[in-house]
């Protein structure tokens, strides 16, 4: 009855020690140690012959997978001095509005603005004119009303630059 409170002795807690602890250590990293320094592992090489056989590959898929599609037409790259970009920003939704389109601001950076615009159909190619000329057109077009031809989008990217505007 003393003897179960009697607390373990060192020798005890050794013996416990060395069974639960070490000796399930050494059950594992005796193979392991083993395996690597011994037997040696050999690194899995690729056989010579087989370079043909990738370049080939690599040849026939290049040739017969056509390139993905783009997503949309190119952005459109615009420069401007950099305590300038907000105000080439403004004036490019402007123009947009002036074109029966609307601009909405993408993200940006300090060096450089994005914006999204939508045209109507038909009026890309004058809007990319007038953004690169820095004009309005002459007259506000109206806004169209939706038709078959569908929405024109482009992306624009005002990028910081020495000394341009």
């Amino acid at each position: 009855t003393d003897d179960a409170r009697k607390p373990r002795s060192l020798a005890d807690r050794l013996r416990l020690f060395l069974l639960l602890i070490v000796v399930p250590a050494l059950v594992v990293c005796i193979p392991v140690v083993l395996q690597t320094y011994f037997f040696g592992q050999r690194p899995a090489t690729v056989p010579p012959h087989t370079e043909g056989l990738q370049k080939t590959l690599e040849q026939s898929a290049s040739n017969l997978l056509p390139a993905p599609p783009s997503l949309g037409p190119d952005p459109l790259v615009v420069t401007a001095r950099a305590d300038h970009l907000a105000a080439r920003m403004e004036k490019i939704a402007q123009q947009a509005k002036a074109f029966g389109g609307s601009a909405s601001e993408g993200l940006s950076t300090a060096t450089e603005k994005r914006l999204s615009v939508d045209l109507p159909a038909g009026r890309l190619e004058a809007f990319k004119e007038a953004v690169k000329n820095r004009t309005t057109p002459a007259a506000t077009m109206p806004a169209a009303a939706p038709s078959p031809a569908g929405r024109d989008y482009i992306d624009i990217i005002i990028r910081a630059a020495g000394d341009d505007d």
